[in-house]
């Protein structure tokens, strides 16, 4: 997403020059900078968790790139982050530079969502991490109410994600579902993403679906792969509704896949704005989701359940593949043609940088 805003910023020809710095290992990224006409330059950042393995290796790799950006002297660093840990020696290296640094951050998780192992601990290390940085340019209101959860005082613009297209509803093969394996009678169910328990909880959802006869009538896909993938083929394997369940893996091509799904599934504890919730409504699929983060401002009440929560799950799914939703989509649609506008996102962002910028050069 911050390198489609950087050449949608390049292309209307704004003064602001952008310079991208990765690690040299991902060839994917450097790939996208590359055909969006940027810059870039190799730096090589840490996972956070070398610093408790290798303290003295990773002092010295920060170092390195404290005297990388004092040599490119930049007005702003960007840091592009999944989670608030990631990448973070970048934060710590801009500080001991003296430049001002902003993060672009889909998912800053609260302190009630993080708790999980040690909370006190994790969440004190966290606390550190939000607040070293100060500004931020997240995706949503839901992930700004989080960021100040943390850091109350921070400087955060909300720019809502941009839908690459073009995606259009379109009227479905009626073989698509048998091209995927799946008897053409059962209503499909499907779950799009990382396989990941924790955060994305396809082992709760597999013991609220795969008992009783709520299947009897569905079918229930996971399509794509993760660190949970081959745990998940074992639930299925043991599942007394093994043959209702369908494990794809991970596919490059989604459009048959979407052609075939009657009603998106995400039971996620947590999410940012997930881009497959954006792709199913683009063409009409419902979404049933937990109530939390992105899906809480994008789905309508009759379409989310609180997070673990099977019985209310099952009368949202029943609610949105049952009843009238012309409302619904209205609104939904209507949000859609703002997130599709690319100009838009690019402007947002571009000014979002600009006044991070302005405002750190005239505290200096």
């Amino acid at each position: 997403m911050a390198v489609m805003a950087g050449a949608e910023i390049r292309r209307h020809g704004s003064q602001m020059e952008i310079t991208w710095l990765i690690d040299p290992s991902n060839l994917a990224l450097a790939m996208l900078i590359d055909e969006a006409g940027s810059t870039r330059v190799a730096v090589n950042l840490n996972p956070t968790f070398r610093w408790i393995r290798n303290p003295f290796s990773v002092l010295k790799k920060l170092f390195r790139v404290k005297r990388a950006f004092r040599k490119l002297n930049p007005d702003l660093i960007l840091l592009v982050q999944g989670g608030i840990t990631n990448g973070f020696d970048g934060a710590l290296a801009a500080r001991l530079a003296g430049i001002p640094v902003c993060s672009y951050i889909p998912l800053a998780q609260s302190p009630l969502q993080l708790g999980r192992n040690l909370p006190r601990l994790r969440t004190a290390f966290v606390a550190i991490f939000f607040r070293a940085i100060g500004r931020y340019i997240t995706i949503d209101r839901e992930q700004e109410t989080s960021l100040r959860s943390w850091q109350p005082h921070a400087e955060i613009a909300v720019v809502e994600n941009f839908l690459p297209g073009p995606i259009a509803s379109a009227p479905r093969r009626p073989d698509a579902k048998e091209h995927i394996g799946i008897p053409r009678e059962l209503t499909v169910l499907a779950v799009i993403g990382r396989i990941h328990f924790w955060q994305k909880a396809q082992d709760w959802l597999l013991k609220a679906l795969g008992e009783g006869a709520f299947l009897e009538d569905k079918a229930l896909i996971f399509a794509g792969d993760g660190p949970d993938s081959g745990e998940l083929s074992r639930l299925i394997a043991k599942s007394p509704r093994r043959a209702h369940l369908f494990q794809l893996g991970w596919r490059a091509e989604m459009d048959s896949l979407y052609e075939a799904v009657d009603l998106l599934l995400i039971p996620s504890r947590l999410e940012g704005v997930p881009l497959v919730m954006l792709e199913a409504l683009a063409r009409r699929i419902p979404v049933v989701a937990s109530d939390r983060d992105g899906m809480k401002s994008w789905l309508p009440a009759e379409w989310r359940f609180p997070f673990g929560d099977g019985a209310a799950m099952q009368k949202a799914i029943n609610r949105a593949l049952g009843g009238r939703a012309d409302d619904h989509w209205e609104a939904i649609e209507r949000r859609l043609e703002i997130a599709k506008d690319e100009h838009r996102f690019g402007v947002e962002f571009g000014s979002a940088l600009a006044a991070f910028s302005a405002r750190a050069a005239h505290r200096e």
